[in-house]
């Protein structure tokens, strides 16, 4: 482990070296904050002992420079008895701890020791971390492969049959045909949505934001619902104003949201319903809201759907298929594009839920405007 003790103060500076080398840490040391920047900036110093009071570029600077560009150092600041409100204020900025001056070599040996077993652990927590996505990755792609494949081929070949394409059938087979069918696509879309939440924890989801047109998500995600929704008879109104205003996002993150919100107000829909989707400008932000006239939600479950595998179990819902896992993820994709969502339901009337994402600040370029025409 290799220790960078950076004071204007030479009488510190060698002696804090002088109590660190007897310990069998490798030390070096840096009269100011320029100096101390060039020798991080090395990587070969895992801590940091910075005096905050120094001339030139002063001891918070070097700190705010330091957790911007090298995380992973450990900070203890250096302080006079004086200035603890320093001491305070840098540790808002991530310092780990501070020491004050004078200090005693005990008093140094133990705050060092303290922040190596801090340092310890956070690499052991990193090691749980990755060791945890490799083993929910290699879960994602056991799913993929070994499940969601031989269901594609099993629809297709229930099509075939529905078709007439291996005979005739009668009455009675088509409509047990058609109920394994939709079992299937639910069963489907419950491994959609697993594999969505296990890529969202992952992987680096969300990172490849660019304008969008809100007019264009929506109609991607009608568009996927529109099968379920002939079933029942109800008609989706994508109402969205092509003028609406471009946002920064993942587009298949939006399309995941938007498709996750209109297939559960078709599913929740009463037979012959009405779901639809619309836009309004608040600010700096816009708000699409998918409306269905449907049987509702009861208030003391509004505030549990968010949850994972939380599903309403009524008599009016028991016929729906699902994981639970679908608004989970709307949920975390909304707040990955730092926006909002709200749920306003009445039992029998039906639910209105209203997503709020901040406008891109894109959205009068050339690019976002022709997308959207």
């Amino acid at each position: 482990m290799c220790i960078l003790v950076v004071d204007d103060e030479k009488i510190i500076r060698e002696g804090a070296e002088c109590i660190l080398v007897k310990e069998g840490w490798q030390t070096g040391t840096a009269e100011n904050g320029r100096e101390g920047l060039n020798l991080i900036a090395t990587g070969s110093y895992q801590l940091l002992l910075l005096d905050l009071m120094m001339p030139g570029i002063s001891g918070m600077e070097v700190l705010k420079n330091v957790r911007q560009s090298y995380p992973d150092v450990i900070v203890i600041v250096i302080t006079g008895y004086a200035t603890i409100e320093n001491a305070v204020e840098a540790m808002k900025n991530g310092a780990y701890d501070f020491i004050a001056k004078p200090f005693t070599p005990d008093q140094l040996r133990i705050v060092v020791r303290r922040a190596f077993e801090k340092r310890d652990l956070m690499l052991e927590t990193e090691a749980l971390r990755r060791e945890r996505r490799q083993r929910m990755q290699d879960f994602v792609n056991l799913v993929s492969h070994e499940l969601r494949s031989p269901l594609n081929s099993i629809q297709q070949q229930l099509f075939n049959l529905l078709k007439g394409l291996a005979g005739e059938i009668t009455s009675d087979q088509h409509m047990i045909l058609e109920r394994v069918q939709g079992r299937l696509s639910g069963l489907t879309g419950m491994i959609k949505n697993l594999l969505d939440v296990s890529r969202f924890e992952t992987e680096p989801f969300l990172q490849n934001k660019e304008p969008v047109c809100l007019k264009e998500i929506v109609q991607e995600a009608v568009e996927i619902c529109q099968d379920d929704a002939r079933e029942k008879n109800i008609t989706i109104m994508n109402k969205v104003s092509a003028k609406a205003a471009a946002v920064e996002a993942d587009r298949q993150g939006l399309v995941s949201v938007f498709a996750n919100l209109v297939s559960n107000a078709v599913k929740y829909n009463r037979a012959g319903g009405t779901v639809h989707v619309r836009s309004r400008s608040r600010g700096a932000h816009v708000e699409i809201t998918v409306a269905d006239n449907g049987i509702g939600i009861a208030p003391d479950h509004l505030e549990r759907i968010f949850d994972r595998f939380f599903r309403i179990r009524t008599d009016e819902t028991r016929h729906v298929i699902g994981s639970g896992l679908g608004l989970s993820l709307v949920k975390s994709i909304i707040k990955g594009h730092n926006g909002g969502i709200a749920v306003e339901s009445v039992p029998g009337t039906g639910t209105d839920v209203t997503v709020r994402l901040p406008k891109s600040i894109q959205q009068l370029s050339l690019r976002a405007y022709s997308n959207c025409h």
